[in-house]
């Protein structure tokens, strides 16, 4: 049995080893008043895979990762959690309560996504 990460997962990844944002350090982050984040459909300005949210707060399986770029949300859909928190070690124990598996908070507006700064992304492995 292989574990790797989540295709979200890996995206988070990537762009914490290629030098991107992703992570914050443990540096608090203050969510901007300006931008909501409701259910919706979200794409990314970076390329990367839509990602659709249920509208509810820090709950298990409450968006999914679609199989889709650029805004669409079509195709199919992996079920991911997002939680909202102002650090990243504070995500991660959230996640982590929600799933115990859960071995990585992304921070969303890093990767691109027109979200808050206190959106994050759990990421964990999946057995193939």
């Amino acid at each position: 049995m292989t574990r790797i990460l989540s295709s979200f997962a890996g995206a988070l990844m990537l762009v914490a080893t290629v030098g991107g944002c992703a992570s914050t350090g443990g540096v608090p982050v203050t969510p901007p008043a300006t931008i909501d984040f409701s259910a919706g459909c979200y794409g990314t300005a970076r390329g990367g895979r839509d990602v659709t949210f249920s509208g509810t707060q820090d709950a298990l399986n409450n968006a999914g990762y679609r199989s889709t770029v650029g805004g669409s949300c079509g195709g199919t859909s992996t079920p991911i959690t997002i939680v909202r928190s102002t650090s990243e070690a504070a995500a991660l124990a959230k996640c982590q309560t929600l799933d115990a598996a859960t071995q990585l908070a992304g921070n969303l507006l890093a990767l691109g996504y027109a979200v808050p700064s206190d959106v994050w992304g759990c990421a964990k492995p999946i057995n193939i």
